[in-house]
């Protein structure tokens, strides 16, 4: 009767008559003192599981096998091996099946039959699994690397079993039954380790594969698991630096072009996928973006894409956090079996061993999500970036007016990485509620509602942490505000340092940054004092929740006991819940950040189109270009939509030449940008029929070599080529360009002219085969003569290009002759037009548009038109009254110039070439050279303004070129040869010794230096670079005191459970601790009466309220010292940041312009902006985090050691390998990172670059080859990035398994000393090694990051060394000198840098008080180097100058420039009021300022303002006028009065009114100065009393221009005649 009820009691009845015994005895299993599951369950269960999980997972997989295509892998011993050992286990089965049916049901139970059968059809399963697999391309499976791994875990146990047997010669177990296990086991041992192996790639598989695949491709599943595969390039980096070469190339499914494909299936309407022929990774070539109408959301976008990778990055997410909660109820069991004595010895062992495989996991599980989640991120990014590029490339002219360049570069940059990096924190606001939510359930088990006290301390200090957060946002934004400011002010000064220089302003503008930047230090302080607290509450949350609940615990009830189980396994919990708790409302609040990023960007790729039917092909039409009925208008406001093109009819055949005329704001340049289809058609048709070219009136170029800009990703024809140079005036400047051709044009064209600029996009045009060519207005960049020359050999009737169809906008009327048709415009209409000769005898307003014309035009240049004009007139009948006007107009002007002795004949004196500056004032202008016509830029304000100037693309000033024309050639040689080449050749080619202009700033490579840990500690002060490090040491210790007492107090528990106060010896110190691991009672005393109510020892008791006096006292301990580290450690890095931004600023302000030359001006910027910002924000983190981790660490191990000695055998070595992946990573991670920044800056200068030349780029149809240049320039970033989320898995993986062995270690020695450790020094010992799990990892990333970003001192202090110019001042300098104006050269040589030739040789020379001299010469005779010397620009190498008998060498710089005042050819004024512009050191009172601006015709302007003189002045002065710009830098002179004026004449590219005002104030006001000019045109110093010839460095000539000219045999007499003067 009792066997019966005990039968129907056994749940497992079924199974246990299978096998014929009891299946399960949880009593009798675990109280045996030997691990011993039972046969039963080793014969069914533990059989059966691996093979149920390969059934329900692998035929699935089968099936989906069947469906991939043939790609067979050839055969390999890892293949071989798998079938071969699979082929043997079947064998086994079945031998092991046969015995059983022969044994009888005597000696085989059921389960004997049934185990068989299953792993037979289980082994069935998996061959065909291998062989499927093989046959169709794949490598390794990770369901059979599971199935495998299971089998050998369940056999485990049979295992043990079946060696007991053998031992002991059991003859219970049937010897055939172990016989086959053992050897089935085997097979399953090496299937597990076969299958840890990848197979070979397929055939297709290599011949696919790109040059350098990623190993992930062929990866085996436990390399993928544990980021093996990422070793190869850990060890290549310790070994050597990286370089770019060696990072693999992109993965297929995250290339730019698979990430394009997906993201034009997501937003089109009806989502359909990717076409069949353009699924294959890598091969993608897609479309280019529809029209915004039919987008949809970026959200829903971005959402269908990686939805699916999302959500099983959320799968792991929540499997990782879950299984963080094994480790508490590990830690819980152990500590139960350190105070449990009768439990046996391996309970201890298997929960040890389980503890690491529960650390495993989570290690696994969580760098798995990361990885996922990482690469998802990135994905992201790139995603965005190609979406907003390929946006950029269609966008309307009212969209692109509504973002700056800086602006949409920024969604590129900037939203993109937001949005990327929010994904990452997407899962943790869904994780975070559920690990607090299982925390507090465990903790309830622990302690009861005690815990609801840490819960609302945790809870209270949420709000305190986002007070914290939002507090120190707001600041951080507000800073923005005045970085925003002061890398302005320093962009403006490194764009006019020249000028700066020149002015001798550098002290005062910089004075102006240190303004700005100490307001914004007062701000960074704020920001670290709340940094501090956040960081405070964030690093002492698990204490004061530790505190608030044990304290309630313990006074609730006298009968709760804190035992070292519910102390420890408590803490474990509690700081599980405390990262959650405390970042949740971070990651609300970057969740909301990355939503407005996505707005901006939503709303950037929402903007509307260009209309691409606006311009259509209509072979219909005979015509090449056909406007019909046209009506366009700019879109934007209500003033700029005012301004329209309207009934607009126009026809050109093909082949013809037009010409279109009109006044300024007429809309000529509108009618070109309509043509292109940049104006929005309000009405008509456009027709446009063939390919277009276009040469815009402000040339862009590319980053890239000359050739490149000219073929422009056309075939080259070295012959067409060869033509198209000559025919563009362009041969010359290839003979003398360092590369020749293949000479790198900079950025923007830097290293060109203006009208070297222009030319290179004139000969893109005639280069390009176009079939129609736009020209807007082309010709005004360069000189009349250039401009003839031009126009005969390329746009002309006999030009290069007199066979395609021609649109040219010109103001140049002598032209018109040789058109085919005239095109006037007037107010936005077509006015007139016919043939030159029609319009003429109409006398309408094309005639008054001439007359207009030659009335603005003086001097010689009027009576050369003129002569043109005349000669064609003579010919059209009705022009008589025209002829008449111009006859009476060329009568009244002036010729005798320059004395009765020449004879000039009326002639208006021709510019010898076009104006360029030497190299180094090209070089150091960078962006001030973008300047527009003074008419142009005031009609700009009113939004009447031509296509072009509509154009947000960068343009820069239109300069000109001197040459050499040699008397003896005939005038076609002449014109070949009349621009001078890039350089102004006093000598500064020789700094180039190749094609490359500035050499690429390159990564750095090797460990960066310690110095630099120096010079940040000294910047930062002793103290504060001291002091941080001892209250840090002093916080841990309290940290760890806090424990170790939390430890002593619930060691008392063991002994008595209902003991509520303990005695001990006070002075017990760290020893006496290390001693209580082997015997705590003995050592320290403990006893406990027999009423177990108190504990006696010295007569000193320790209640309850003393223990948790004493506990609160070490955190006060521990808040107090934490809270000065942080605090003097923040001051300190501030500190040093302020010091290190003065002497940067200070040093880059009195370095030398040769320095400013070679480096651009981003380069310089960028030290400024991103390196100052690393030392303001980024080097501080990492610098506290540093010192954190490492007194974490070292306090940690302090612990475990000295909790568990025994630890240590097996923590040292541990430690060796910690120290070598440390050295191994950090070499690999600073050199990954440098490619990586690297690599981004060609993407954000590329997409620059194209919104700049967009309306080219569109006119040309060449969106496609940018969008893919883009594309291969984003993808070639992302290899670093991604190589980067690999390294830091691989390392994080890598430290976290070495600090799993730790735990494991302190488990195993506290269970192997049980008896002899307290359980409270094993909990203790095991929290802290579960918590240096994260320190360790932390310890080797912030060591990483903390090298990065010293590199950020490392280039500051670079600029910090660099050779300085003399000193400003000098103390003996008299202080009315420069009194008369003499001028002295006595032998002077100089050259530009040490080791370059010489560029004056010898010059001896005097310039007499009040005299007036023209200095002109020739291409490289050193005109320009002769006034960068007296300005002390390029210092002697031989002789002197002397000024009023004083060695300006013996002068302070800024006594001598700020005593001579310069005119520049680039008038350049700084962002501010009017008043900083014309006096900004303060020196003049409001009517000096007032005075020089009327002298210099600008009062009358400025008193229409309404601001006066704090007049704002825009970025560049974009809204004054160039002629504008100009006076300003005469009022500046004119403020100066200085006795020596030097004037480097800039006319040629502002309007003769401008120039008029300009030469007649400079004949009233400085008639009694020194005047020293640079004449790039002769007639500008015809009147001067002598004239200055230079030639190769040396005086050729120097006497009255009346006498130069009357010897035909001097320099100067040929270059009057190659300028048409004689």
């Amino acid at each position: 009767m009792e066997s019966t009820n005990i039968t129907n009691l056994d749940p497992f009845k079924t199974l246990s008559d299978l096998c014929k015994e009891p299946f399960w005895n949880v009593a009798r299993v675990w109280a045996m003192p030997e691990p011993n599951l039972g046969p039963c369950v080793e014969r069914t269960v533990l059989v059966w599981a691996p093979c149920v999980l390969l059934w329900a997972c692998g035929l699935p997989s089968l099936l989906l096998l069947k469906r991939r295509r043939y790609n067979p892998i050839p055969w390999t011993a890892v293949s071989c091996t798998k079938v071969m050992v699979s082929v043997l286990a079947l064998a086994v089965a079945a031998t092991e099946l046969a015995w059983a049916a022969t044994a009888g049901s005597q000696v085989a139970a059921p389960a004997d039959f049934i185990a068989p059968v299953v792993l037979l059809a289980t082994q069935v399963l998996h061959i065909s699994l291998v062989l499927m697999g093989r046959r169709k391309g794949q490598q390794n499976s990770g369901i059979i690397w599971f199935y495998w791994l299971f089998t050998v875990m369940c056999g485990l146990p049979q295992l043990y079993t079946s060696i007991i047997v053998i031992l002991r010669r059991d003859p219970t177990s049937p010897p055939f039954l172990t016989a086959t296990f053992l050897v089935q086991f085997l097979c399953s041992v090496a299937l597990l380790l076969a299958n840890c192996f990848s197979d070979a790639l397929s055939l297709t598989q290599k011949f696919s594969a790109t040059e350098n695949p990623a190993p992930v491709l062929h990866a085996s599943f436990l390399n993928r698991l544990f980021f093996f595969w990422g070793g190869s390039i850990v060890w290549l980096g310790w070994r050597r630096p990286l370089t770019f070469d060696d990072l693999w190339d992109v993965e297929p499914e995250n290339t730019t072009a698979s990430l394009a494909a997906q993201w034009d299936a997501a937003i089109s309407r009806d989502g359909k996928t990717a076409p069949a022929e353009v699924k294959e990774p890598g091969k993608l070539r897609p479309a280019m973006v529809p029209v915004s109408g039919r987008q949809r959301s970026v959200l829903w976008c971005l959402v269908r894409i990686f939805r699916w990778p999302f959500l099983g990055g959320g799968v792991l997410c929540f499997v990782a956090e879950t299984s963080r909660f094994l480790t508490p109820q590990l830690l819980s069991l152990i500590i139960n079996f350190m105070t449990t004595p009768e439990q046996p010895a391996w309970y201890g062992y298997l929960f040890s061993v389980l503890l690491l495989a529960s650390c495993v996991l989570v290690t696994v599980l969580k760098n798995s999500y990361f990885y996922v989640m990482f690469t998802q991120c990135v994905r992201i990014r790139s995603a965005i970036m190609t979406a907003v590029y390929r946006k950029a490339l269609s966008l309307s002219s009212a969209a692109r007016r509504d973002s700056t360049v800086g602006e949409i570069v920024n969604l590129m940059a900037v939203d993109s990485q937001y949005i990327g990096d929010t994904g990452i924190m997407l899962w943790s606001i869904v994780s975070s509620p559920t690990v607090i939510l299982i925390s507090m359930v465990f903790l309830w088990q622990e302690l009861g509602p005690s815990i609801l006290a840490g819960v609302g301390v945790l809870v209270l200090l949420v709000p305190v942490n986002s007070y914290l957060a939002n507090k120190m946002k707001s600041l951080l934004f507000s800073t923005l505000k005045f970085r925003d400011q002061r890398v302005k002010m320093v962009s403006e000064i490194i764009s006019g340092i020249k000028v700066l220089k020149l002015y001798a302003w550098e002290g005062s503008f910089a004075a102006k940054v240190e303004e700005i930047r100490a307001e914004e230090i007062v701000l960074l302080k704020k920001v670290a004092f709340y940094k501090t607290f956040n960081s405070l509450v964030f690093n002492s949350a698990p204490y004061l929740v530790a505190l608030a609940t044990f304290t309630t615990f313990l006074l609730a009830s006298p009968e709760n006991v804190l035992d070292a189980k519910k102390a420890f396994v408590s803490i474990s919990l509690f700081n599980l819940m405390r990262l959650p708790l405390i970042q949740l409302p971070n990651t609300i609040s970057q969740v909301i950040q990355a939503n407005v990023a996505l707005q901006r960007v939503q709303k950037f790729i929402s903007a509307a189109d260009l209309d691409p039917t606006s311009v259509c092909r209509d072979r219909s039409e005979a015509n090449a270009i056909a406007i019909r009925g046209g009506k366009f208008s700019w879109e934007g406001d209500e003033v700029q939509s005012a301004w329209q093109l309207e009934n607009i009819d126009l026809e050109v055949s093909h082949g013809k030449l037009v010409a279109v005329v009109g006044s300024v704001g007429a809309g000529k340049s509108s009618l070109i940008s309509a043509l292109l289809g940049e104006m929005k058609k309000e009405a008509g048709g456009v027709v446009v029929n063939g390919r277009v070219a276009y040469v815009s009136q402000q040339a862009w170029l590319q980053n890239a070599t000359l050739r490149d800009n000219i073929i422009w990703g056309e075939d080259f024809d070295a012959k067409r080529y060869k033509k198209v140079v000559k025919a563009c005036a362009l041969q010359p400047d290839l003979d003398m360009l360092p590369g020749g051709d293949m000479t790198e044009i900079g950025e923007k064209g830097i290293n060109l002219s203006g009208g070297q600029k222009q030319r290179v996009s004139l000969a893109r045009a005639a280069y390009s085969g176009a079939d129609i060519v736009l020209f807007d207005d082309p010709l005004s960049a360069v000189d009349a003569h250039v401009g003839r020359f031009i126009f005969d050999n390329v746009i002309g009737p006999q030009g290069l290009l007199q066979d395609r169809t021609r649109l040219l906008v010109t103001h140049a009327v002598t032209f018109l002759p040789r058109v085919d048709e005239v095109v006037v415009m007037e107010g936005g209409r077509v006015v007139e037009k016919g043939s030159y000769a029609e319009l003429v005898a109409k006398q309408g307003d094309f005639a008054n548009f001439v007359l207009q014309h030659i009335n603005d035009t003086t001097g010689e240049e009027a009576d050369e038109e003129i002569e043109e004009l005349i000669e064609p007139l003579e010919q059209v009948t009705g022009a008589e009254p025209l002829l008449r006007q111009l006859s009476l107009r060329s009568s009244r002007t002036s010729v005798n110039n320059i004395g009765s002795e020449t004879d000039i004949r009326g002639k208006r004196i021709r510019s010898i070439s076009e104006t360029v500056t030497s190299s180094v004032d090209r070089l150091a202008s960078l962006d001030r050279r973008a300047t527009k016509l003074s008419s142009a830029s005031l009609n700009r304000k009113t939004g009447r303004q031509s296509g072009s100037s509509r154009s947000q693309s960068y343009a820069n000033g239109l300069q000109a070129s001197r040459t050499s024309i040699h008397s003896g050639k005939s005038e076609a040689e002449r014109m070949a040869g009349l621009e001078e080449p890039l350089c102004d050749g006093d000598g500064e080619e020789g700094e180039f010794d190749g094609k490359r202009l500035v050499e690429d700033e390159t990564a750095e490579t090797g460990k960066v230096s310690r110095k630099m840990y120096l010079v940040y500690g000294k910047s930062m002060g002793v103290l504060y670079a001291i002091l941080p490090i001892i209250f840090m040491s002093l916080a841990q210790a309290s940290i760890a005191g806090s424990n170790i007492w939390l430890s002593f107090w619930s060691s008392t528990g063991e002994s008595s459970p209902a003991s509520n106060a303990t005695s001990f010896n006070i002075s017990t110190s760290l020893q006496d601790f290390n001693t209580s691991a082997h015997n705590i009672s003995g050592d320290l005393g403990i006893t406990t009466n027999d009423t177990g109510l108190d504990t006696e020892f010295s007569g000193f008791v320790i209640t309850k309220n003393i223990f948790i006096g004493v506990y609160a006292a070490f955190g006060v301990g521990q808040v107090s010292f934490m809270f000065l580290a942080m605090m003097m450690l923040f001051l300190g890095c501030l500190r040093s940041s302020r010091v290190l931004h003065q002497r940067l600023l200070d040093s880059v302000v009195r370095l030398p312009l040769s320095f400013f030359d070679t480096n651009p001006s981003g380069r310089i910027i960028n030290r400024f902006s991103k390196e100052v910002s690393v030392l303001d924000t980024t080097l501080p983190d990492s610098t506290r985090f540093m010192l954190s981790c490492i007194t974490q660490v070292v306090s940690t191990l302090i612990i475990i050691l000295a909790a568990t000695p025994e630890a240590g055998f097996f923590m040292i070595p541990i430690m060796v390998v910690y120290y070598m992946i440390h050295i191994i990573y950090i070499a690999s991670s600073r050199q990954l990172k440098r490619i990586e920044s690297v690599s981004k800056s060609p993407i954000y200068s590329h997409f620059g670059e194209t919104l700049q030349g967009v309306s080219v780029i569109r006119a040309y149809k060449k969106e496609q080859e940018f969008y893919d240049e883009s594309q291969r320039k984003i993808e070639s970033s992302l290899k670093a990035v991604y190589v980067n989320v690999l390294l830091n898995r691989w390392v994080a993986v890598s430290l976290e398994m070495l600090a799993n062995l730790i735990t494991f270690a302190a488990a195993l020695m506290g269970v192997a000393g049980r008896g002899s450790i307290n359980s409270g020094v094993v909990g203790l010992s095991i929290t802290y090694a579960l918590n240096v799990t994260v320190v360790l990892n932390w310890v080797v990333r912030v060591a990483a990051d903390l090298e990065a970003n010293i590199v950020s001192v490392e280039r500051i202090s670079e600029y910090m060394q660099k050779d300085r110019e003399a000193d400003w001042t000098v103390a003996d300098t008299p202080a009315s000198w420069p009194d008369e104006g003499c001028v002295s050269f006595r032998n002077y040589q100089t050259r530009y840098r040490p080791g370059l030739d010489l560029v004056l040789k010898g010059i001896t020379c005097s310039f007499k008080p009040g005299e007036k001299v023209g200095i002109v010469g020739r291409t490289g005779a050193g005109k320009s180097s002769l006034t960068l010397a007296l300005f002390r620009i390029i210092e002697a190498a031989g002789g002197e100058i002397d000024v009023d008998k004083v060695n300006i060498a013996d002068v302070g710089l800024h006594d001598l420039r700020g005593r001579v005042s310069i005119i520049p050819q680039d008038p350049v004024l700084f962002s501010g009021p009017l008043r900083l512009n014309l006096d900004p050191l303060a020196s003049h009172s409001d009517a000096d300022i007032w005075r020089a601006l009327e002298l210099a015709h600008l009062a009358e302007y400025i008193r229409g303002q309404a601001l006066g003189l704090e007049h704002p002045v825009d970025e560049e002065g974009s809204n004054f006028s160039v002629g504008q710009r100009q006076l300003v830098c005469l009022a500046r002179a004119l403020l100066r009065n200085s006795r020596i004026l030097v004037l480097d004449e800039a006319t040629a590219a502002i309007d003769l009114e401008t120039d008029d005002l300009i030469q007649a104030t400079i004949r009233s006001q400085f008639a009694h100065c020194t005047v020293l000019t640079i004449a790039h045109r002769l007639n500008t110093i015809m009147d001067s009393d002598r004239v200055l010839v230079l030639d190769q460095g040396k005086i050729a000539e120097f006497a009255p221009p009346s006498e130069l000219l009357a010897n035909h045999d001097s320099i100067f007499f040929g270059m009057a005649k190659d300028a048409g003067l004689v």
